[in-house]
């Protein structure tokens, strides 16, 4: 049972965001900034719609309003991976998928070293899959055009799970966003934080 009390079912941005919106309240958040990437951006773009009296402003970085086809499969695909080879081998092969070429070419030991760190999740194949469902079925065209909470949408030049493209077909929904590109792969924060935290910042 998840925090907002909801039984186990399928996972959806919504559901997560009601989740969220259960420890806000626990913490007594009464105006704050709220920042999500990837499937925390999904999170954070439900949440926005629900409870956007709350919000200052919201950092979408690496995330969309909806999945185009590749994007789809890749997340399926994914869900397969862990549940017929487990999540060590699935954490092992998503590395390509969210580390840009250079770091790859730069960084191989910290590439090596994070994907190690990884490999010892202890998230159950079942719960990746519903999160891939999850990212799946998110879809904010509808909400994300009356949004009118700041939102800042940021994307990685090297994102090849969630091309930059995507992220601006959300930003281009939002009536009052701002828009920031910055180098590396999916996992941009990670690989290059300093212009992904200046971004934000600013």
């Amino acid at each position: 049972v998840g925090a907002s009390g909801h039984p186990p079912g399928p996972y959806t941005s919504a559901v997560m965001a009601q989740d969220l919106a259960a420890v806000v309240d626990a913490l007594d958040l009464r105006s704050f900034h709220l920042a999500g990437v990837s499937m925390g951006g999904a999170i954070a773009q439900s949440y926005a719609a629900m409870h956007p009296e709350r919000l200052r402003s919201v950092v979408l970085a690496n995330t969309y309003a909806v999945a185009d086809a590749f994007t789809r499969a890749a997340f399926e695909s994914w869900a397969l991976v862990a549940d017929a080879a487990g999540m060590a081998v699935m954490m092992r092969q998503i590395g390509p998928w969210i580390f840009s070429p250079a770091m790859y070419a730069d960084e191989p030991a910290r590439v090596a070293e994070l994907i190690a760190g990884a490999e010892q999740t202890t998230q159950s194949s079942a719960a990746f899959a519903a999160q891939m469902a999850a990212l799946v079925t998110h879809d904010s065209t509808a909400t994300a055009a009356q949004l009118q909470v700041p939102a800042l949408v940021i994307a990685a030049s090297d994102d090849i799970i969630i091309r930059p493209a995507l992220s601006r077909r959300l930003h281009d929904l939002l009536p009052h966003a701002t828009w920031a590109e910055v180098p590396g792969g999916h996992a941009a924060f990670w690989e290059n934080p300093q212009p992904w935290n200046t971004a934000i910042l600013d």
